[in-house]
């Protein structure tokens, strides 16, 4: 086994490394948008946003010729998700700029919070009161000659860290020469001047500014909307301060608390019914053990199966980050999500349960989601989700079903089945096509192609299989092939021509030329020999599993971990042998219940009906490229005891 491939497997197998790395050029870095692409709302980190604005009327054209450089100002959150909540800063907005006909000069705008604000004031005292909760010094401030008319926007992230809190706060702004000289009285059409410009109209206050009228160094009690530059016509004044902050958002009310013990959970309800907010029902999940993790052999399944309406689901994590979205991932337009690990059968026309979920808001943990608290959101059908717990329902209140199917308190063993896979049939030269697939983001990015080996495929023997990417979009991605009992057997990130990968079984010489442009490997056998049996080769951009044994309990395990959308793939097979070896074989038990009898004749008519078909057979039993009659017949020959056809 060659060094490239020992280490994917072992990165596979939960040693300490990150698969993504052997893949070649960074995915990210190639991301391809399929029209419209949903991007899950940044999966915000935090609710951080434009919190704050002191100033809501837009029908004045502003500016603020103050009579003294000091001015003070009150604030608070509401209207808003963050009224009466309290946050850290991460961002400041101002804008200063000079009068008309002024020169350049340099300043140094300072703000102080403070934590209360009364807009009366004792002689000798400040209107502001309470404690100092933070302090921003801009530094100095180069401003162009005469920007009264258009000003200098200033936007800073990561100001300060200063608490806010949903009160009567205030702030109190001071603009400074570069000495660190208050400026003195303005005189007419000469002085610096405070530019006031109106962003996102979030927050409110009392509508007036506080100023020191006569540069004592205390700030008048006296608000107003009004202020004269020297003798000049009163100008319209205001003050603008842009905050944006960083929030733990409080939950949304819940319908339900959920615990879910191992098994099958129910609830039913729906999103406008009791309990609802806003047409959206939400519930708290209490994710217990160790989670719905790769590495404990846990996983979390949730869906909407059997549900008079049509829903979508969100699910938040307890700080208000979008961590999945589904809408239509099960049965016809049902949701779904799956965490953890293994592959369980899907429902009717649904995705198979197959851990393709994970938490992206952890920064590093990707092998499905952790224990803890986290909030359900199910809402109508056309819902849009966003972070903060925020959610604008679709139009139509739908009755839906929840269930929740999970083994995260005992870890119990579980039934992995093979995944949904493109079957390419039995392996004969001299090529063999596996059809493109396109991949998109995340849990949309992996696919399956499925092939039967009946030749023994070994150095030994001088036969060899080869499978080369170089049609293939030119981008990195990685091949993943699991043997027939769900464990993981070769894989390659870049062997290939482009940084594409190539796998290469048996016959270690004579060497076979690269394919494509040549910059790739010969092709000799680095993947070691292959025995006779049926194989799914998964296409991902990033693939990851960290199931503990996958080399020998894969359980069929793997996700995608990328972020790129829309790339287009597919394999050439480049078999020595032209007999595929294959003698008929075909297995009568079709809707896998243990037995070959009535059920799987009833299961096979109505697949041909159009019906569900579970277990994902194909309906042309007798491989005439036809599904009919002809099927139905063939499979009761063979359960009565007659050959395969």
């Amino acid at each position: 086994m060659n060094v490239k491939k020992s280490l994917l497997l072992a990165c596979l197998a939960g040693a300490a490394c990150v698969p993504a790395a052997l893949a070649g050029p960074e995915v990210e870095n190639n991301v391809k948008l399929a029209g419209d692409i949903d991007l899950r709302g940044g999966y915000q980190t935090r609710a951080t946003a434009e919190v704050y604005d002191n100033f809501t009327n837009t029908s004045v054209t502003i500016r603020g010729g103050f009579g003294r450089s000091r001015v003070a100002d009150d604030y608070n959150f509401a209207p808003g998700p963050w009224a009466a909540t309290q946050g850290t800063t991460s961002g400041i907005g101002f804008a200063i700029g000079t009068g008309a006909f002024a020169p350049a000069q340099t300043v140094i705008v300072k703000i102080d919070f403070y934590d209360n604000f009364v807009p009366t004031a004792l002689a000798g005292a400040n209107v502001y009161q309470g404690t100092l909760l933070g302090t921003y010094n801009s530094g100095p401030i180069n401003l162009p000659a005469n920007t009264l008319s258009g000003g200098v926007f200033f936007r800073i992230n990561d100001a300060f860290a200063a608490t806010f809190t949903d009160a009567s706060g205030a702030f109190v702004q001071e603009t400074q020469d570069a000495g660190g000289t208050r400026y003195p009285e303005p005189l007419a059409a000469t002085a610096a001047n405070m530019v006031i410009l109106n962003g996102l109209i979030v927050g409110s206050s009392d509508g007036n500014v506080y100023r020191d009228t006569n540069a004592d160094g205390f700030i008048s009690g006296t608000g107003t909307t009004d202020v004269r530059v020297g003798t000049g016509t009163p100008l319209r004044e205001g003050l603008i301060l842009q905050l944006s902050a960083d929030f733990a958002t409080p939950p949304p009310a819940t319908v339900a608390v959920l615990a879910p013990a191992d098994g099958l959970t129910t609830r039913t309800g729906s999103t406008n019914g009791a309990g609802s907010v806003g047409g959206v029902a939400w519930y708290q999940i209490d994710v217990g053990g160790v989670g719905a993790l790769d590495s404990a052999l846990t996983f979390l399944d949730m869906d909407s199966e059997g549900s008079a309406g049509d829903v979508d689901f969100a699910l938040y994590n307890a700080n208000g980050d979008i961590v999945s979205i589904d809408t239509n991932g099960g049965s016809g337009s049902n949701a779904q999500f799956s965490y953890g690990t293994g592959r369980r059968a899907a429902v009717g026309d649904g995705r198979q349960y197959d851990g393709r979920h994970f938490d992206q808001t952890t920064g590093g943990t990707n092998e499905g989601l952790n224990a803890g608290t986290f909030f359900l959101a199910v809402a109508p059908a056309g819902s849009t989700f966003s972070g903060s717990f925020s959610v604008t329902a679709g139009a139509t209140p739908a009755a839906y079903t929840l269930r929740i199917n999970t083994n995260v308190n005992n870890a119990g063993t579980f039934t992995s089945v093979p995944p949904q896979a493109i079957d390419v049939g039995n392996i004969s030269g001299p090529s063999v096509n596996f059809p493109a697939v396109t991949l998109g983001r995340f849990e949309d990015g992996l696919q399956w192609w499925q092939f039967t080996l009946c030749q023994d495929v070994t150095d030994a023997s001088g036969l060899f299989f080869d499978i080369n990417a170089e049609l293939a979009d030119d981008i990195a991605h990685e091949w993943f092939v699991f043997d027939s009992n769900g464990n993981l057997f070769a894989a390659d990130a870049g062997s290939g021509p482009g940084n594409r990968p190539q796998l290469s079984f048996g016959a270690v010489s004579p060497e076979r030329a690269a394919s494509g442009d040549g910059s790739g490997l010969p092709f000799a056998g680095q993947d070691g020999d292959i025995p006779p049996g049926t194989y799914y080769l998964g296409v991902a951009y990033d693939g990851f599993s960290a199931v503990p044994a996958i080399l020998t309990d894969g359980r069929f395990h793997l996700r995608n971990l990328g972020g790129s959308d829309g790339f287009s793939f597919s394999a050439l097979g480049q078999p020595s042998f032209t007999d595929s070896g294959c003698v008929a074989v075909c297995d009568p038990d079709l809707n896998q219940d243990g037995n070959a009898d009535q059920g799987d004749v009833d299961y096979i008519i109505n697949v041909i009906a159009g019906g569900d078909n579970p277990t994902g057979i194909d309906p042309d039993f007798n491989r005439d490229g036809n599904s009919d009659q002809g099927d139905i017949d063939a499979l009761v020959n063979v359960i009565a005891g007659g050959a395969c056809p």
